[in-house]
C-alpha cells in the first residue's frame, strides 16, 4: 500500500502477513495494531496517542522514519520497532512511557520522562528480515 501524501492511520491493520506500507509525507499514527507489518515514511512519525497489540505475541508493527519520531503526551504505551534516521523524541504524559516490544533508534534519543523499554522474544532474525527491517536482509 502506497499513500502519496501526509496520512494518519488510526488502529493500523495489516490484512496480509508482513505488510509494507510506504507512506510519501508525515504520519501520524495511534490506537490498536492488528497484523504484521512494516511502515516506511518519506518525513516524519508522530505517536499522538497509545500504540498496542490487539495480540501481544502475534501482532507487529515497525515504523520507520527518513526524518524524526515523535512519541507524544497522549502516549501511555507504544508497541513496535522504532527506527529513525532522525531524532527520536519522547514526551510522556505521565512519569513513565512504556514501550513493551520494542527499540528505539536514531541519530540522537531527547527524552523527558522515564522509559521503559521491555525486550520483544518474538523478534527472531527471521521475524526481522521478514519485516524488512534496516540490516537485516533476506
Amino acid at each position: 500500500m502506497i499513500y502519496t501524501r501526509a496520512t494518519t492511520l488510526i488502529n493500523p491493520t495489516f490484512a496480509q502477513p508482513f505488510t509494507l506500507v510506504y507512506v510519501d509525507g508525515d504520519l501520524t499514527i495511534r490506537g490498536t495494531v492488528t497484523g504484521t507489518g512494516t511502515i516506511v515514511v518519506n518525513g516524519r512519525i508522530e505517536v499522538d496517542g497509545s500504540l498496542v497489540y490487539a495480540q501481544a505475541g502475534r501482532d507487529k508493527i515497525a515504523l520507520i522514519a527518513t526524518d524524526d519520531i515523535r512519541i507524544g503526551s497522549a502516549a501511555q504505551t507504544v508497541s513496535g520497532i522504532l527506527y529513525s534516521e532522525g531524532k527520536v523524541s519522547v514526551r510522556p504524559r505521565s512519569t513513565d512511557l512504556s514501550v513493551p516490544a520494542g527499540v528505539l533508534a536514531g541519530a540522537s534519543l531527547d527524552i523527558h520522562g522515564t522509559i521503559r523499554v521491555v525486550h520483544d522474544p518474538d523478534l527472531t532474525d527471521e521475524m526481522k528480515r521478514a519485516m524488512q527491517l534496516p540490516g537485516h536482509t533476506a
